[in-house]
């Protein structure tokens, strides 16, 4: 066993004397030789493999710590917030049956072995994982104590343009859109990453509508300029 507990082992043509150690030694004076030192292929990419089966569960935990994060310090920011005003018509409880029923649907799809990805793919959903979690945070950091899980306005509300805001009208949303679709191909399936994108895009699709609606009967003119130089989600594209 090598560093990191990878196996270790010479070119696979060498031979080694009997009772010779592994870093190598002179032939036996003898001239008796041992069996040759041969891996196979599965053998040496065996570390690498354990780590790909590890990588979903790990992601998906620190995906599932970073939004018990994100409500836990929601709550404790806009508990003294008295005078806000919800008018989120329940569209976070239909955003939360939506990921119910998406994280089911990742189990199975994952599970079936449907349009797998290779390494490769999942290193890409890696990427997306990561950059969708810290533009989730850098969105709700710049929101400050008017960032919530329900839609909601006060009279002390200010409009944010600063940020990953000045590009796009919700980040947070974009941030969830990124991971959902880097955790379907962290799961190894190009079809998983695919019905979770296209759930939160439906979900998010939905919830924009009510809180775009909200925010122009609470900024009027000022969010009307804003909507028509910015994005919803993805620059140059929607």
């Amino acid at each position: 066993f090598g560093p990191g507990g990878g196996f270790w082992a010479a070119p696979p043509d060498v031979v080694r004397p009997r009772g010779s150690s592994v870093s190598g030694s002179a032939p036996h004076p003898e001239g008796r030789w041992g069996v040759t030192c041969r891996v196979t292929e599965k053998e040496a990419i065996q570390p690498v493999l354990q780590w790909s089966s590890a990588l979903p569960i790990v992601l998906s935990s620190v995906w599932l710590a970073s939004e018990t994060a994100v409500a836990w310090r929601t709550w404790r920011v806009r508990r003294s917030f008295t005078d806000a005003a919800p008018r989120d018509g329940g569209s976070a409880w239909v955003v939360l049956a939506g990921t119910a029923v998406a994280g089911t649907a990742l189990v199975v799809l994952s599970s079936q072995g449907w349009a797998r990805v290779g390494m490769s793919g999942q290193g890409v959903g890696l990427g997306l994982m990561l950059g969708g979690i810290v533009l989730r945070w850098a969105a709700v950091l710049a929101l400050g104590r008017h960032f919530s899980l329900f839609v909601a306005t006060s009279p002390s509300q200010s409009l944010v343009t600063s940020g990953p805001y000045r590009v796009v009208r919700h980040p947070a949303y974009s941030g969830v859109l990124f991971t959902s679709a880097g955790l379907g191909l962290v799961y190894g399936s190009w079809l998983a990453a695919a019905f979770l994108a296209g759930a939160a895009w439906a979900l998010f699709s939905y919830r924009i509508r009510v809180e775009e609606a909200v925010l122009v009967a609470h900024f009027g003119p000022t969010y009307v300029a804003y909507r028509a130089r910015t994005w919803r989600l993805i620059p140059w594209i929607f």
